[in-house]
């Protein structure tokens, strides 16, 4: 009774033994696409962790008050609560309306004085959470002198400002801003030649009149 017992359990153990042993070895290929596919989501979810559905609008302040152009005009903004935008929907060359932050100036800086704009962006953290990107304005070269930077930045604080977009960087989630295109730097150049060369004829044309003049009464 006892032999007969003892084989009974060792058949059984054998027999456990080996479905324990064999059965993964047939489903090893779809452990391993089931494997696969938890990590691509699990990668895609990192990546993007909420959709844009998924995440909740932040809203700033914009300034209000006469907001100076990249024209150098002067125009009225109406400020008010408005929805924050994403720093990666943003476009270079896209224009906006920001106010210089305070305690917030690098005019220090080893490549040139900086000053940073709030100027209503923000980005999206691993978590889903907003966090605000202030807009990097490079006020002067690094050479320029302290005091004409101290004007400039004066110049620039205290009321709404138009700014555009230059330099986007998601990767480090920072953004770079400017007063004026390309265009219309452009623009102010020829002006600027324009009226230099109006002012040139004007005192050639002066100029021969006092001479006219005065050689008559010499005469």
């Amino acid at each position: 009774m006892l032999i007969n017992n003892v084989y009974k359990i060792i058949i059984l153990c054998a027999t456990t033994a080996s479905s324990v042993a064999f059965a993964p070895i047939t489903s090893l290929p779809q452990s391993r696409g089931a494997l696969k596919a938890v990590g691509d989501r699990a990668e895609e979810a990192a990546s993007n962790p909420t959709s844009d559905d998924d995440i909740k609008p932040c809203y700033w302040r914009s300034p209000e008050g006469m907001c100076r152009t990249e024209t150098l005009d002067f125009r009225p903004v109406k400020g008010g609560w408005k929805q924050r935008l994403q720093l990666k929907d943003l476009t270079v060359g896209q224009k906006l309306i920001g106010e210089k932050k305070p305690n917030a100036d690098l005019l220090q800086a080893k490549k040139g004085p900086k000053i940073f704009y709030e100027c209503g962006v923000g980005r999206i953290d691993a978590k889903g959470n907003w966090q605000m990107v202030s807009g990097m304005f490079r006020v002067s070269k690094s050479y320029a002198k302290p005091s004409v930077v101290r004007k400039k930045v004066q110049r620039l604080t205290g009321k709404p400002v138009e700014l555009i977009v230059h330099k986007i960087s998601l990767a480090t989630g920072t953004l770079e801003v400017k007063l004026s295109s390309k265009n219309q730097k452009q623009s102010w150049r020829r002006k600027h030649q324009n009226f230099q060369h109006l002012l040139s004829s004007l005192d050639k044309n002066l100029l021969g009149r006092l001479y006219s003049s005065n050689h008559m009464v010499a005469s």
